[in-house]
């Protein structure tokens, strides 16, 4: 039994699967108190992108020689989503070592040990060499830059299911197809006095 005040906060996070249960902490934070911790085991993986309701029934305790509470909590948080794409800038402007860069952004954090994976699995029409040094992951962005393509030209892209991965173990369920239009390649004029 545990105490939760009724101004926590739920954070949740997948730990593992030991033993047949599914592991998870639940963080509840409170401004006015310390951070609390409870460990749920369930016999089966929690649903993504689902509401999960916890009780606790009066009478629940924190600790030892504490009081109980005098009637039952019910507190409700959300699962974690299944990887998608948040937004995808296809037509953003070089700059520096980005030229003619492709930005995916995602929900949730990307793997960085994904990365070769990735590379494998990204496809183009017509078809170019993609290296790791064309592939970039910088929190929930992948960024797929230094195509050698034309200006005003347009292209596909094409990304493998299962390809990228997040920090907490998801993957992309589909694959990712993109249509590409290369941007006219911009002109810069500079006049000396």
């Amino acid at each position: 039994k545990y105490y939760i005040s009724s101004t926590c906060k739920i954070e949740s996070h997948y730990l593992g699967n030991k033993s047949g249960n599914y592991i998870f902490r639940v963080n509840f934070k409170n401004n006015d108190c310390t951070d609390n911790t409870l460990i749920l085991k369930s016999k089966s993986r929690l649903e993504s992108d689902a509401d999960i309701t916890v009780t606790l029934p009066a009478g629940s305790i924190p600790d030892e020689n504490c009081f109980p509470t005098s009637e039952e909590q019910t507190f409700t948080y959300h699962t974690l989503q299944n990887l998608i794409v948040k937004d995808n800038r296809t037509d953003d402007e070089s700059g520096g070592k980005y030229s003619n860069p492709v930005r995916l952004i995602f929900n949730h954090k990307l793997d960085e040990n994904s990365k070769n994976t990735i590379v494998k699995s990204i496809t183009t029409e017509p078809v170019y060499k993609i290296t790791n040094e064309n592939v970039e992951i910088s929190g929930a962005a992948l960024i797929i830059y230094a195509l050698p393509v034309t200006f005003n030209s347009k292209y596909t892209m094409k990304i493998a299911s299962g390809a990228v991965k997040d920090i907490y173990g998801q993957s992309n369920t589909d694959d990712i197809s993109l249509d590409i239009t290369v941007p006219e390649a911009k002109s810069y004029a500079n006049y000396k006095d």
